[in-house]
């Protein structure tokens, strides 16, 4: 995510949060008012939650504000983390708000005395604080999804938790003027499981990111395709990829060709990433590993290390005069063994079928001393270079 797209998400949520503050202000005073006058207590309770909705803007402003600080030292992958654990806390929250209501709504169902008769006043609170809660749900919602912040999408189903807590409000005043006052209770009760379950929900994600779980299969069959069609990507040992907050992170171990050059395979994994990141929506950072083929436990069994095998070639060739000196040699680690290119400067009096000879006879003779697979010889003359023995 570039650094103008993160200052705008931030803006853009620290605003709508400002207006949840300041909308749960007005609705707590509002409800708290209605409630006291209008002789309910339910009303009243609904104006307590309200107030408690205040910690969770809190929590989201102190989570935005950390979750926006770029990587340092001690985090080098950023502070998205930071999100997640305002999301989880604010699931926490409403599981809470789910068992407060059942703890309060248990003991008016067995109550046997006359309730106080709630006013139109309390009636018309409850109307406010529903009709607000909402525009502030579809409003929170709307900004979260945009700019893909995981902790407003929450805080936005904490606002409908309200909005239906208020609908259990209305009903419960309602029932109590018509004559039914069970109704409030009972209707509590239900809201309180709706609301347990989206907490649950919300945990259940965050937690999930916590644990670094994968993104879903769909996803990474996308990203699996982009670089597969790479040019020069022969085959993909492993592709995994994680959310860190709003960003996602991806590893991805590609194969090419073992016998092109190293700058060559760096440049084949800089395309795979640079095509991953143009076109995966979110993808903030893709770590790119380049192998050449599948690994084999052979590889392992390899002994031989730079110096004993330049060693053992420099031996070879002060065995076979008049084949040249060792311009460079490079190795090929593959499935089936060890092989060796080596380049020599041959010199111009040698008949180049005689040089070919004494190259067949270098190759044999490093085959049978060295554990090798292989060994192509490359002669070159006068500045040409001769074709491998």
């Amino acid at each position: 995510m570039s650094m103008h797209a993160e200052t705008e998400r931030y803006r853009a949520s620290r605003r709508v949060t400002m207006v949840s503050v300041w909308v749960n202000i007005l609705l707590a005073v509002v409800k708290l008012f209605a409630g006291i006058i209008g002789r309910s207590t339910v009303l009243v309770a609904d104006g307590v939650h309200s107030l408690s909705d205040l910690a969770s803007d809190a929590v989201v402003l102190v989570a935005l504000r950390w979750s926006k600080d770029p990587p340092d030292r001690e985090h080098p992958y950023g502070h998205g983390r930071f999100e997640t654990l305002a999301t989880l806390f604010l699931a926490i929250g409403l599981i809470g708000v789910g068992f407060g209501i059942v703890y309060d709504a248990i003991p008016r169902l067995s109550d046997t005395s006359d309730p106080l008769m709630p006013t139109w006043l309390a009636l018309s609170g409850a109307v406010i604080s529903i009709v607000t809660k909402e525009w502030l749900y579809h409003y929170t919602l709307r900004v979260g999804q945009l700019h893909s912040v995981s902790t407003l999408i929450a805080n936005a189903w904490h606002h409908r938790s309200d909005a239906i807590s208020s609908v259990a409000a209305l009903i419960g005043i309602a029932g109590a003027m018509a004559g039914f006052p069970l109704l409030d209770p009972i209707m509590a009760v239900m809201v309180a499981f709706i609301i347990g379950k989206m907490g649950l929900t919300f945990a259940f994600q965050a937690i999930r990111e916590l644990s670094e779980t994968t993104l879903d299969p769909d996803r990474v069959d996308q990203m699996r395709s982009i670089v597969i069609k790479t040019p020069g990507v022969q085959g993909i040992h492993a592709l995994r990829a994680r959310r860190l907050g709003p960003d996602l992170l991806a590893d991805c171990h590609i194969v090419v060709n073992p016998m092109i050059s190293v700058s060559e395979g760096h440049q084949i994994g800089r395309h795979a990433r640079s095509r991953l990141m143009a076109r995966v929506e979110g993808l903030h950072d893709v770590l790119v590993h380049v192998d050449f083929q599948v690994e084999k436990e052979e590889f392992d069994r390899v002994p031989l290390g730079n110096n004993r095998l330049r060693s053992v070639v420099q031996d070879t060739l002060s065995e076979l005069s008049g084949l040249g000196n060792l311009q460079s040699m490079t190795h090929h680690y593959l499935p089936q063994g060890l092989i060796l290119e080596i380049h020599l400067a041959t010199p111009r009096k040698r008949s180049v079928s005689r040089l070919r000879l004494l190259a067949s006879t270098l190759r044999r003779r490093l085959k049978k001393r060295l554990d090798i697979s292989d060994a192509a010889i490359h002669l070159n003359l006068a500045g040409q270079s001769g074709k491998p023995e």
